[in-house]
């Protein structure tokens, strides 16, 4: 059985090649959608709106169990059974390191350590995995709600004229 600190090896590289651009070694690269010669017309795109900050996702949680919020304050957090875990989730099916979560770019990445019971994000079992809010995420069985909510910035509204 690989330690910990062999996983979280195998996982930078995978990072690695996620940041790149290329598919982690061993998943399949996603189908790409086919090319046309339309251009989208991009007219009704808001003009001069902020992007969002770099970093983590404002106000993302965790909702474990459908009892438990756990708000995301870190840029990696480790999940599983063991005490040694930033979310420590107390059942037996749960190997003791069992995911993590890294924020990339404004996003959090689902990393499965390899866990014996599996991870699933909406019904798929997932090596790696961007997550959206909303998604339901499964650790064996255990049952795990990905929230987010948007981040509010200065200069992010604007005026619309009532006519």
């Amino acid at each position: 059985m690989m330690n910990l600190q062999q996983k979280l090896g195998q996982l930078e590289k995978r990072l690695q090649r996620l940041v790149e651009g290329r598919p982690a070694a061993g998943v399949a690269e996603p189908p790409q959608p086919p090319r046309t010669a339309e251009i989208e017309d991009t007219r009704a795109l808001p003009v001069g709106q902020p992007s969002p900050p770099p970093g983590r996702p404002a106000e993302a949680f965790l909702i474990v169990a459908g009892e438990q919020v756990f708000p995301l304050t870190q840029p990696v957090i480790n999940i599983g059974r063991s005490t040694a875990n930033h979310l420590v989730i107390a059942d037996g099916r749960v190997s003791r390191q069992h995911a993590q979560l890294r924020s990339i770019g404004g996003r959090y990445i689902l990393f499965d350590l390899e866990a014996t019971g599996g991870t699933f994000v909406n019904g798929q079992r997932v090596a790696q995995t961007m997550l959206f809010p909303g998604d339901v995420i499964s650790l064996a069985g255990v049952e795990i709600i990905f929230g987010g909510e948007p981040s509010i910035q200065a200069g992010a509204t604007r005026e619309i004229p009532l006519e």
